[in-house]
């Protein structure tokens, strides 16, 4: 029954162009995989997908039943998985809650990769998806109960999903010992994505895929993904934001961020940012 193959990561840190990359590797076409049609489209937060598996609409649960639901949920869907297994998506932190338990069991669990990048550039983006000013977002990416998208507050296909700090979402997941873990830095990825994917084929053990590698890069690319956008939109842009592809570059936050803000993210973050190299 360890069939999912979580593809997790803090929120715009590159994990839409991951699942790009891993789709475009594994489709048999010459053409670019649709931005709404990519591996792990299965969202761990889609409320669609806990109505399906539990027969009952999200509107008659409360949120903590909501959570204390979900690890039967995705139990539900790795057994119907079992056989060819599942990309699934993920924002959530791997913080154990009292009340709600693990959400991510290592008894549905194949392996994982997650993706990581500088929480200074992930502010800016962040802040932009959100429609929020960047002091409120770098405020929410020091927050240990950070919770996105409640009632009212993003998208109304979701449920809640429990992020905590950017700092503890990291190191609850890069510290993860119950299932092979491979990690991505977004950075890594951009400089040199040819060898990062090797790696990656590697992990997945899709290594017979590696052909496909200076496809991929080229229908992943991020001019590709954003005609894709402006040609045929995309399901998962927040309402807030005129659009999901910004920019796709590694260090804006140098003139987008003022030094008080980049004084707050790095205060909040100084111990993780020097283990993950960002300093």
């Amino acid at each position: 029954m360890k069939s999912i193959t979580w593809l997790a990561s803090y929120p715009k840190s590159g994990n839409t162009w991951l699942r790009a990359l891993i789709s475009n590797l594994i489709s048999e076409n010459d053409e670019p995989v649709s931005i709404n049609n990519l591996v792990g489209n299965i969202d761990a937060s889609n409320k669609k997908l806990i109505e399906k598996y539990v027969g009952l609409e999200v509107s008659e649960m409360t949120e903590e039943e909501l959570q204390k639901l979900r690890p039967k949920v995705l139990q539900f869907l790795a057994e119907e998985n079992e056989d060819g297994g599942v990309y699934v998506k993920i924002h959530d932190s791997r913080l154990i809650r009292e009340r709600m338990g693990s959400l991510i069991s290592p008894n549905v669990t194949k392996n994982g990769v997650y993706i990581l990048r500088n929480p200074l550039d992930v502010a800016v983006s962040f802040a932009d998806h959100q429609g929020w000013g960047i002091d409120k977002m770098v405020e929410e990416m020091g927050n240990e109960d950070f919770v996105l998208d409640r009632p009212n507050t993003g998208f109304n296909n979701r449920i809640p999903q429990h992020l905590a700090s950017w700092s503890t979402h990291v190191m609850s997941w890069i510290n993860t010992s119950d299932f092979n873990l491979h990690i991505v830095k977004y950075e890594d990825l951009t400089r040199n994505p040819t060898n990062e994917i090797a790696k990656l084929l590697s992990f997945l053990d899709l290594n017979h895929l590696s052909s496909r590698t200076e496809l991929a890069i080229k229908f992943s690319s991020f001019n590709q993904l954003a005609e894709q956008e402006s040609m045929g939109g995309f399901n998962i842009r927040n309402h807030h934001s005129e659009k999901f592809f910004r920019s796709g570059k590694s260090g804006v936050w140098k003139q987008e961020l003022t030094p008080n803000q980049i004084d707050s993210v790095r205060g909040d973050h100084e111990e993780v940012m020097r283990l993950m190299g960002y300093w």
